[in-house]
């Protein structure tokens, strides 16, 4: 059961525990007069050993994960173990005076009665079973009233698991094979009974084929994400979709059939710890025009130029665990690579020509010697990824923090030197790699990045910005705004999406000083302006370069902090409040007379002229807090949502799901199959402007499993 081990420092003997597969880990022990409502933290962590603490009766006390947990000793015995045994299920009729044991043969027991009474579960009713040891059948009851198990603090919180007890065989008036997997939709068997078998049974390492024969066939089987940490070539698998219309089980298997983990995706919150707060969605395969396979797994549009896609691809490791990136280029029209540049840790930054033939890449690569990453300057054909010119940037090149932009036949570096307060700004010629010009900064800048269609090279420092002629570097036009006071707290802002086919505009917002600056690039006319306020309680989101979403927290100074909120929509050209509403929207997409937003985690269509509700999908069992903000609160484990409005089709990017919604009913007609999402550090950017595109026929799909897809939109439409 244990083993002895000695320490080396203090010459203490610790004895240490390895648990059996289906090891429940009790909050406390139970007791004979105790039943009805265990505290269960979960089952085993995998291949851990664990320190024994205490021993009392037929109890081990361990430390665990979650900190002091109780074990029933028969778990922690090999020989019991190894007998163990997963088998198709069966349904026992138990009978009357049916005792439940703690494990097989334990003291410790129970009338059935007892335990199943808060269940549908009753003696002379069916009891479903999977796990069998000799004559004993294990009985997995659902968890009881106590929703909820609190740690050492309010802050460590987990969901009460599923109860394993067994019975003997004696004790079994009768059983029967269920015919059919359990979670076949034909099967009467309810989805809460399967949910919370699948909590005790499914394992890390469990064939394929086993589960198979336990659950059925899936109704769909997808690519995976990344099953591999950042830093390792990635490893896809096999998601398994089994999809009910109160819930959605997938579970995800490695090439070889073996289970990695799995995840529940559920709509009725009287049995599910984490709901879903709108309906699951069956899923439906779309026929794409093409799919292009990446190398790493997460995959964006980052340009278009004419009939070839420049594809944006990362490992989205977040920071510190960031090891791959890559550029990579595919035909428009079929969806064959044609090039890539692989970019490692440090990403890249890019600039296209007007034109689009050439691309200009500033990134890092390793010295064949040293294996040292050193930066390079690499003008590429765009057509076949052949390199025009290559240049590497000496130390006094590359002596801080450096940027890349290029327009009207020039390409500038930027170079923010770390010791002394300023920067150099550095010239080329872009068809040559010649330099033109430098400039020496007394002040730190930063160089925006420029448009297919700019005229001139855009620097902003302090509350200023100036526009400078790209072949000598005078200053064309320069304009200011407000002088953002010290110690000034910004309030969020998410800029405009940057969809990279849509056309290039001439006018631009740029953040100046203590304001946003609406501005005619060609003249450097302000066309609008919006002076921020002070206060870290604000968050404003651009839904376009006209309508803002600005979200304010009512009951604390920092947002991040608060419960209640309010949102406004503003009209950024007349610089006027259109309405305010309670709650947090956040997500928006415009259409026409209608907003599109997630108003307190649903998403909602609301009138653009009065900010009225139109509709709102949630699950009929969620209450509503659409009324007001008191009831919401954010935390990290809300699903992303972000709308998209494409033409007559809206779409909703929702956790990991990609859902058609139909616009005037608000309901989601289905999830897009095998589109899976996630949202990296970071990268706010490209899963915002670079994962959902449109041109006049087609769409265009970025996801976070190794791959980019072309659907014509005709077939998305219900």
């Amino acid at each position: 059961m244990a083993a002895a081990r000695e320490t080396a420092t203090t010459n203490e003997t610790v004895e240490h525990v390895v648990l059996g597969p289906f090891s429940p880990l009790f909050k406390e022990p139970l007791t004979e007069n105790k039943s009805g409502n265990a505290q269960i933290w979960g089952y085993r962590d995998v291949e851990v050993t664990y320190v024994l603490q205490d021993k009392k009766e037929e109890w081990l006390k361990v430390d665990s994960y979650y900190g002091e947990v109780w074990v029933p000793s028969w778990y922690a015995d090999p020989n019991a173990q190894a007998g163990v045994n997963i088998h198709r299920a069966v349904n026992l009729n138990l009978a009357a005076g049916a005792e439940l044991h703690l494990f097989p043969d334990s003291k410790l027991k129970w009338k059935a009665a007892e335990w199943l009474k808060s269940t549908s579960n009753e003696p002379g009713s069916l009891n479903l079973t999977l796990l069998r040891w000799k004559d004993w059948y294990g009985i997995i009851i659902p968890p009881s009233t106590v929703d909820i198990i609190s740690g050492y603090n309010s802050e460590f919180r987990f969901p009460n698991r599923p109860l394993l007890l067994w019975v003997n065989k004696s004790n079994i008036e009768s059983e029967s094979a269920v015919q059919g997997g359990i979670l076949q939709r034909t099967n009467p068997i309810a989805t809460q009974t399967v949910y919370d078998i699948t909590e005790v049974i499914l394992r890390p390492g469990t064939q394929s084929e086993q589960i198979r024969g336990i659950l059925g066939k899936p109704n769909r089987v997808e690519t995976s994400g990344n099953l591999n940490m950042t830093g390792e070539p990635m490893r896809l698998g096999d998601n398994w979709r089994y999809e009910r219309e109160d819930g959605q089980l997938i579970i995800i298997f490695s090439k070889e059939g073996k289970l990695e983990r799995f995840n529940w995706k559920l709509s009725n919150p009287d049995y599910a710890y984490k709901p879903g707060l709108i309906p699951v969605a069956d899923s439906q395969s779309i026929k794409a025009v093409w799919r292009a396979e990446g190398t790493l797994s997460f995959n964006y549009l980052h340009e278009a130029a004419g009939d070839v896609l420049i594809l944006y691809g990362d490992d989205g490791g977040y920071s510190g665990g960031h090891y791959d990136s890559n550029l990579y280029a595919v035909s428009r029209t079929t969806g064959k690579k044609l090039w890539q540049l692989d970019l490692g840790y440090s990403g890249a930054s890019t600039t296209l020509d007007r034109d689009g033939k050439q691309l200009t890449v500033l990134y890092n690569k390793p010295d064949p010697k040293t294996k040292e990453f050193e930066p390079y300057i690499r003008r590429i054909r765009v057509a076949d990824g052949k390199a025009i010119w290559e240049k590497k940037l000496h130390q006094e090149e590359q002596e801080g923090y450096t940027w890349l932009t290029g327009t009207a036949g020039v390409i500038a570096i930027y170079t923010e030197i770390l010791e002394r307060n300023g920067g150099k700004l550095t010239v080329w010629d872009a068809a040559t790699g010649k330099p033109k010009w430098k400039k020496n900064m007394n002040a730190s800048f930063h160089m925006l990045p420029a448009g297919k269609h700019d005229k001139y090279i855009l620097i902003v420092q302090d509350h200023t910005i100036q526009a400078l002629e790209p072949g000598t570097g005078k200053v064309a036009w320069k304009l200011s705004g407000k002088k953002r006071p010290e110690n000034y707290n910004q309030p969020a802002f998410i800029a405009p999406d940057n969809y990279p086919i849509a056309p290039n505009e001439v006018k631009r917002w740029i953040y100046v000083g203590l304001e946003q600056l609406y501005v005619d690039l060609r003249t450097g006319k302000v066309l609008s302006r919006y002076t921020f306020g002070e206060g870290q309680n604000t968050s404003i989101e651009a839904i376009d370069d006209r309508y803002w979403l600005i979200c304010k927290a009512q009951d604390a100074k920092n947002f991040w902090d608060a419960k209640q909120f309010a949102t406004s929509l503003y009209d950024a050209i007349e610089r006027k409040t259109l309405w305010e509403i309670q709650g947090l929207a956040e997500g928006g997409a415009v259409d026409n007379d209608n907003v599109y937003v997630v108003l307190d985690k649903l998403p909602a269509a609301l009138r653009k002229s009065d900010g009225k509700i139109k509709w709102t999908i949630k699950n009929k069992q969620v209450a509503s807090v659409l009324s007001s903000g008191s009831s919401y609160k954010r935390n990290i484990y809300d699903p992303p949502a972000l709308f998209f409005a494409k033409g007559d089709l809206l779409l909703l990017a929702y956790g990991e799901d990609l859902l058609s919604i139909d616009k005037k009913k608000g309901k989601i007609n289905y999830r897009i199959g095998d589109i899976l999402l996630e949202y990296p550090d970071m990268m706010a950017s490209y899963t915002r402007g670079g994962l959902v595109n449109e041109d006049e026929r087609y769409l265009y799909l970025g996801s976070a499993n190794g791959s980019f897809t072309k659907i014509e939109k005709s077939k998305l439409r219900p």
